[in-house]
């Protein structure tokens, strides 16, 4: 499952899923052509566009530019699935069409595949996240106490993995990135880079995965870590906060009270447990 360190430039195949995007998708595709790293091919899916997404496509002259048009618009799991089976790489990349590479971004993900262990199934980054007028708000962080899912955009994966694991859900309109994470993490290791690699732009047309998405995929994969009881009690702690946040206290308390059954070494989760009675 390693690449062979002899191989110095494997094909990367980055797949990027639009859906009435024009005015952004111009900025994400020259990002890519733009990359110090020049073995790829550039995957676009036009999720059934009324827009002149198309007309964007064909004022880039590069070889490397396959142009997909769904018929109907089939949702962005669809999209990027579409991508992967059309894709020729043994490593897969994901931007969503209003996003952005940093210049460098491809070849510092590859470095790492081919110097890294083939536990390794993918490798992410931090991002910055920018306002569509270019008005910076930050650099992202990961921290897997506090964001358990990174940014699609920051994605390379190897394809054996994809193999593995499955595609992304078409059932799940939104969360789909979340659900085809949990089930990565669940057979494989990732890598991550400090640096920020990818500009995320907030735009009107953002979705955002809601709370509740979210709390109905964390409980769909609890089952499967309670062999694990740390990780069990972590998880159960996060569907606990995002209970809290949607008002829901009572499912919260009882999401602190179980990690804190399961993994009692941990007194903090005993403490939000007692501070929701103040609530």
């Amino acid at each position: 499952m390693a690449l062979n360190k002899r191989q110095r430039s494997p094909l990367v195949s980055v797949v990027i899923p639009t859906y009435n995007r024009a005015y952004s998708l111009k900025r994400a595709i020259e990002s890519v052509i733009n990359q110090t790293y020049k073995n790829l091919e550039i995957i676009i899916i036009d999720d059934g566009s009324s827009d002149n997404t198309e007309e964007i496509v064909s004022d880039f002259k590069d070889p490397r530019i396959q142009y997909i048009h769904h018929l109907q618009n089939r949702g962005i799991s669809s999209a990027r699935n579409t991508g992967i089976k059309n894709s020729k790489g043994d490593l897969i990349a994901f931007l969503d069409s209003d996003d952005e590479y940093f210049p460098q971004k491809i070849e510092k993900n590859v470095e790492v595949f081919l110097n890294c262990s083939a536990r390794i199934g993918l490798v992410s980054s931090n991002h910055w996240v920018i306002r569509e007028e270019g008005k910076k708000l930050g650099i992202v962080k990961f921290s897997p106490k506090r964001r358990l899912f990174p940014l699609p955009s920051t994605w390379v994966i190897r394809r054996k993995v994809i193999e593995k694991i499955g595609l992304f859900d078409e059932r799940i309109l939104v969360g789909e990135d979340i659900d085809f994470f949990c089930r990565f993490r669940r057979r494989f290791s990732f890598y991550f880079i400090e640096q920020p690699l990818v500009n995320k732009y907030h735009s009107q047309d953002n979705i955002f995965c809601s709370i509740e998405n979210v709390i109905s995929i964390r409980e769909k994969y609890l089952p499967s870590l309670r062999s694990e009881r740390r990780l069990y009690a972590r998880h159960l702690n996060y569907l606990g906060k995002d209970y809290f946040y949607i008002g829901e206290i009572k499912e919260a308390r009882r999401c602190f009270l179980k990690a804190f059954i399961s993994y009692p070494i941990n007194l903090g989760y005993l403490i939000k447990f007692l501070r929701s009675y103040k609530k």
